[in-house]
């Protein structure tokens, strides 16, 4: 009820200043106001037209700044998922660099030839620096949403080591 209220009150502000300016017309026309009539009758008029109007254009504004700033979340959300989506192929790719190592261990002195190490670090490496170059844009696309956020939070990465196994930015 008190959020219907709430909605409706801009409007409700504006149709009473007209009413009440009808009001006066149609006292108008039957007799003289007298001065502190008209005067009272104007503030009031004068103030509900104006509360509403500030009112209904806070919310314009607000619903304007919202369906601007829509498309540029949505892109960096996206960006989002393709690093938890990048992410889970990094992961499955471990698993499979693993048990490919696993496999050519030399069974007699259990040794790998480094060939085989390098080469599943080359890969892993690639699917690394894709998800780096992806995390850079989606910051690019916050820098453009909330820069100020953004600026405190690459200065905060900056001077801190690097992210330990576990730790998250948050707990920083």
């Amino acid at each position: 009820m008190l959020k219907t209220l709430k909605a409706w009150s801009p409007a409700l502000l504006v149709a009473g200043s007209v009413l009440v300016s009808a009001l006066v017309i149609w006292i108008s026309l039957s007799r003289s106001l007298t001065g502190l009539e008209s005067t009272l009758f104007q503030v009031f008029i004068l103030t509900m037209g104006l509360v509403g109007s500030f009112v209904l254009g806070q919310r314009s504004a607000r619903e304007f700044g919202q369906e601007s700033i829509r498309p540029s979340v949505r892109s960096a959300f996206r960006r989002v998922l393709s690093l938890y989506e990048g992410l889970g192929r990094l992961r499955h790719a471990v698993d499979e660099r693993r048990d490919f190592l696993v496999g050519v261990v030399d069974p007699d002195t259990g040794l790998l030839d480094m060939r085989f190490v390098d080469a599943c670090m080359d890969v892993l490496a690639a699917q690394v620096i894709e998800q780096i170059t992806t995390a850079n844009d989606s910051m690019s696309d916050w820098r453009d949403l909330v820069p100020d956020e953004v600026a405190r939070l690459e200065r905060r990465l900056n001077a801190a080591p690097p992210v330990a196994e576990g730790e998250t930015i948050e707990s920083r």
